[in-house]
């Protein structure tokens, strides 16, 4: 580790507790005691778009949902699309040309200047990929052109927005170039503050988070100490502060998800491979047991197998993924932090699930499929429910005095804000974005907006910076 601290202290107990599955397809918007349906929204045909791979979609500040497909597209190098939740249309916005990227792995960043910005793994003056910024309206500027080697190549996802303000993100490497943490800063700066090595922060660098603490997550697919992939987390300077390697076996193997923090302050995750069966395992990591395997996905007549997607915690505080594979196809599947796991849906058939969900603010879950659908490029579905509207930021901290971005439905007939309920001015700029100033007295908590129609309440807590 040379001198590095191990993430977390060494743990590793397993916990598969099963309370129930049930199958449905689809195509039949079944409804169970929960009230879940599945449908598919959108069918991508090439012309539109084809095969979303690792493409996550986002929600913007008029409420629609934006994302990437890998290919297709006016020249078959992929695109950037908007989808209206309200009318399942979708609008190309961009059709990469090579010279301004090609090839886009994994959907777009939403910024607090409402502004989107991406990556392409290929394309560019170097073939390398690009990263790029775009508007609502699909104004498209290349802002860097990654050369490869000390300056980074092949990124699978888009860059975050951090607490700085400033955007950071990974590139993945190749076989002979390691993987690199870039910063590019509010003034255009571009710089590389870390670079991966394989032998203990891993190599493939897939995605990164910020947590509360300010810190940086990076999943790497590969390398680490027992080559199976790694976690680092580093500071915005790029100083690494420790690493997680999952050792294969029961640890898990090759994760391909940035993690999530959950609401209870954990980092919870997904990996491609590893667990007794080899089929992927779901996984917690905390301060106090190190990392702990929660589920370990195959066997079965229900069973799935290769959750490479991750996973999103709804509204209702559950944990929520999709398989790459399994018994029928792909699967839908939920883990309750009282219940356990959970198998919701099979995809008989139509899924090839690589890409994770979101949950809108309307309460429904969208996700991408890389293949199948009518025309065998892939499809947009909808996973419902039954969870009510809520609210969500464009980010989630922010000191006294800074405006909050709030993203919801409804919300020109706001009436109130409250900051873990101390009341705050707002301006409710159009009917899904408003703006609120965090009050003197905020403490990080929930935000709830008042509305004409009733109350929305924030799917995660708002942290109040010092």
């Amino acid at each position: 580790m040379q001198g590095q601290q191990s993430f977390f202290p060494s743990g590793g107990v397993i916990s598969a507790v099963v309370v129930g599955a049930w199958v449905l397809l689809i195509t039949l918007a079944a409804n169970s005691a929960l009230a879940q349906t599945v449908t598919t929204v959108f069918n991508f045909n090439g012309a539109n778009g084809a095969n979303p791979y690792f493409g996550t979609l986002i929600q913007g500040r008029d409420g629609k949902l934006y994302g990437t497909t890998y290919s297709g597209g006016a020249q078959g190098l992929g695109t950037v699309f908007r989808i209206n939740p309200a009318t399942n249309f979708e609008t190309v916005l961009h059709s990469f040309e090579g010279s301004d990227g090609a090839f886009p792995l994994a959907g777009l960043t939403l910024a607090g200047d409402g502004n989107f910005y991406g990556t392409t793994f290929y394309g560019g003056n170097s073939g390398a990929g690009v990263l790029y910024r775009m508007n609502s309206g699909g104004t498209f500027t290349v802002l860097h052109e990654f050369q490869r080697g000390a300056d980074g190549g092949y990124p699978y996802g888009p860059p975050i927005e951090a607490s700085d303000g400033n955007l950071y993100g990974v590139t993945s490497g190749d076989n002979t170039e390691a993987p690199t943490l870039y910063e590019y800063t509010r003034s255009g700066q571009y710089s590389i503050v870390y670079t991966f090595d394989l032998a203990t922060t891993g190599w493939d660098a897939y995605g990164l988070i910020q947590g509360i603490d300010g810190l940086l997550y990076v999943t790497a697919g590969a390398g680490g100490i027992a080559s199976c992939g790694a976690i680092a987390k580093l500071t915005l300077s790029g100083a690494l502060k420790a690493t997680h390697a999952f050792r294969c076996g029961h640890g898990g193997a090759y994760p391909t998800a940035p993690l999530i923090q959950a609401s209870d302050g954990n980092y919870y995750g997904t990996t491609l491979s590893g667990g007794s069966r080899g089929d992927g395992v779901l996984f917690r990591l905390n301060a106090v047991n190190g990392e702990n395997v929660l589920y370990e996905f195959g066997s079965g007549s229900n069973s799935a197998w290769e959750p490479e997607a991750g996973l999103v915690q709804g509204s209702d505080g559950n944990l929520y993924g999709v398989t790459f594979a399994g018994m029928g196809g792909s699967h839908l599947y939920r883990w309750s932090f009282v219940n356990g796991y959970a198998d919701l849906a099979t995809f008989t058939g139509t899924g090839e699930l690589s890409a994770g969900m979101t949950q809108n603010t309307n309460g429904v879950f969208y996700g991408p499929s890389w293949g199948f659908g009518t025309y065998n490029d892939g499809y947009v579905y909808a996973v419902d429910m039954g969870l009510a509207p809520f609210i969500t930021f464009v980010r989630a901290r922010g000191k006294v005095g800074s405006s909050a971005q709030i993203l919801g439905n409804g919300l020109l007939g706001a009436t109130s804000v409250t900051f873990n309920g101390v009341p705050a001015s707002f301006t409710a700029v159009s009917d899904t974005y408003l703006t609120a100033a965090v009050p003197a007295d905020a403490t990080s908590g929930p935000v709830v907006v008042n509305t004409s129609d009733g109350t929305l309440t924030s799917n995660r807590s708002f942290t109040v910076a010092q």
